[in-house]
């Protein structure tokens, strides 16, 4: 079965400059070879999209807590690397290994959280709502023999995701879904950093109840501070454990960002 939602992301209904910039960034991208080799340095993609904008401490900060954390990852590094050879991000030299992006540090965070609270992830169905360029997908995909991977976003950076990930041999199956066609089906697991959380209400309760509801665990990173009792309320009404920890290391120092790790 397949639905469709209207356009839900907070930033497109209140700060259509940002959205319009954005999404043209991502068609550029797409349309474009010489603007696809930097999106990533595009300061109207990256504005949107991850930590790149953020610079070598946010960098070396995520790099530091994934090593101390899960020292399993550095075998793992000249594939993570590969995340950065498409798109011209930014890099900085970490310790001894080589050059990252902030986002592939980032993305390597958010991979060893899953880890700890999910385990092995192999043979594994996953969904990500916000899947951005696909990064997420590709960082897991390094650490664990998945199954498939299915990204939902917004028309423009579908298309681009695409074109991200067409540029790796990858050894899963990849499903990608816009917001007028999403496919209802049963996950193993669902991810969703800092998108379900950008959303309106409508959307907000539509991705909770159609995709999210279909999955064995859920990892959300969430920055709805102002509305963080309704929207843990809502998971606990369809997970039955909710645990709430917080977004540490974390690149916002504004809110106090929090993450959801959901088990039926």
């Amino acid at each position: 079965m397949e639905k469709s939602v209207k356009e839900g992301w907070n930033c497109a209904l209140h700060n259509k400059d940002i959205s319009i910039s954005y999404k043209s960034s991502c068609l550029d991208a797409c349309e474009n070879d010489t603007s696809f080799n930097n999106f990533k340095s595009n300061r109207n993609y990256s504005q949107v999209v991850g930590c790149d904008s953020h610079g070598k401490p946010t960098c070396n900060m995520f790099y530091d807590w994934v090593v101390s954390n899960h020292p399993d990852f550095i075998k793992h590094f000249d594939k993570f690397k590969e995340n950065d050879s498409i798109g011209g991000p930014p890099t900085f030299t970490c310790g001894e290994d080589g050059e990252f992006s902030p986002n592939t540090m980032r993305y390597a965070k958010a991979a060893g959280d899953i880890q700890k609270y999910f385990g092995d992830l192999t043979d594994s169905d996953i969904v990500e709502i916000g899947s951005g360029f696909g990064g997420q997908a590709k960082i897991i995909s390094c650490i664990n023999d998945i199954k498939s991977y299915t990204m939902i976003d917004c028309v423009e950076a579908i298309r681009l995701a695409k074109k991200c990930m067409s540029k790796y041999d990858l050894g899963f199956g990849q499903y990608y879904y816009d917001i007028d066609n999403i496919k209802i089906k049963d996950y193993h697991l669902g991810i969703s950093d800092s998108a379900i959380s950008e959303m309106n209400d409508d959307s907000f309760d539509f991705y909770l109840e159609n995709i999210l509801s279909k999955t064995k665990y859920t990892y959300c990173t969430m920055n709805d501070v102002y509305r963080k009792d309704i929207s843990i309320s809502k998971f606990k009404n369809i997970f039955s454990n909710v645990e709430v920890i917080p977004d540490r290391p974390s690149i916002n120092t504004e809110n106090e960002c929090y993450i959801l790790i959901c088990e039926k």
